[in-house]
């Protein structure tokens, strides 16, 4: 097996261990309008995953296959995150955009977060992309039906 094949595999099996994982854990996608939201904060947000109560939210507009890839990053690699986050030497956060080591830390692991989305989502094929799609188009119906 030559290494692009290798790579291809290596992506459907990651892809395919990340929905699994998902699907058959008690975390829901719900659609928000965060423009309306309450928190100033918040009204930029393209998505936000929420630990405490396993949810994934997406804009009713603007959520997308990779703002979901990114949130799924979050969901599955949080403790590997904060881990290593924690465990970085002052010089190398010093890098880091932030005040504080906390901010910093939170900076390191979104920087993080966005380089997977960058990498994986540009390696998903078509159908991948229109699993995630379906999965938002199912969040975006159950809004529609409960809104």
């Amino acid at each position: 097996m030559n290494q692009q094949q290798s790579l291809r595999k290596f992506r459907g099996w990651f892809f395919n261990l990340l929905i699994d994982y998902f699907l058959n854990s008690d975390w829901i996608i719900v659609i928000k309008d965060f423009k309306k939201s309450g928190e100033n904060i918040e009204r930029e947000y393209l998505g936000l995953t929420e630990y405490n109560d396993e949810i994934i939210y997406l804009d009713k507009d603007r959520g997308t296959p990779n703002i979901l890839v990114h949130e799924l990053c979050h969901f599955v690699l949080k403790d590997v995150f904060e881990k290593m986050s924690a465990n970085l030497p002052w010089k190398e956060l010093k890098k880091v955009k932030g005040r504080w080591r906390a901010e910093k830390e939170f900076e390191w692991r979104e920087d993080r977060t966005l380089e997977f989305e960058e990498l994986f989502y540009n390696s998903l094929t078509e159908r991948q992309i229109g699993i995630l799609q379906g999965l938002i188009d199912e969040a975006r119906t159950r809004y529609k039906n409960e809104g």
